[in-house]
């Protein structure tokens, strides 16, 4: 259910879940743009708007237990956990080898579990849901029992959406 602090209703059994924050990110067009590699988008586009969405909601990489990402294409979600700050440039490979960013890995690594519902691909990414589906999966882990959940998404290569939300 989806309503207001005022509307919440008395007794209601299901852990309260809050978007904590959403942030928005676009680049500037210009007829030089140009959209290559092995993300969609610029790196910095989902580096910038990760960092401001996580500051407004007052957390820090270290607080998110979970994390749906724009996984459109395979490679996305290895090159995500690093421009969303959950590793360093050079470290991912390492973790991902022991088992990072998986099921446990909060637990094992002090690290978010990555694409928990299996991702776009998993998905079929059918455009428009997609965004639903993560926020959907998100709410499912904190009401099981993780607290802090991010959601990143990606469009037309340009725009970048990440929200935050929080069990209370």
């Amino acid at each position: 259910m989806l309503c207001s602090d005022d509307a919440w209703p008395e007794g209601n059994t299901h852990p309260r879940i809050r978007l904590a924050s959403s942030a928005y990110g676009s680049d500037s067009w210009s007829r030089e743009l140009i959209l290559e590699g092995a993300i969609v988008g610029p790196p910095e586009l989902s580096r910038t708007t990760a960092a401001k969405a996580l500051a407004l909601a007052g957390l820090t990489s270290k607080d998110v237990d979970v994390v749906q990402v724009h996984d459109a294409f395979a490679v996305e979600e290895f090159i995500y956990y690093e421009l969303l700050g959950f590793s360093k440039p050079g470290e991912t490979e390492a973790l991902v080898d022991q088992g990072a960013f998986g099921p446990g890995s909060r637990e094992r690594f002090g690290l978010p579990e990555f694409s928990t519902h299996g991702g776009l691909l998993a998905g079929g990414h059918p455009g428009g849901p997609t965004g639903l589906a993560q926020i959907w999966e998100t709410v499912r882990r904190l009401r099981g029992g993780d607290k802090v959940g991010m959601c990143h998404l990606l469009g037309s290569g340009s725009v970048c959406i990440v929200q935050m939300l929080v069990r209370d």
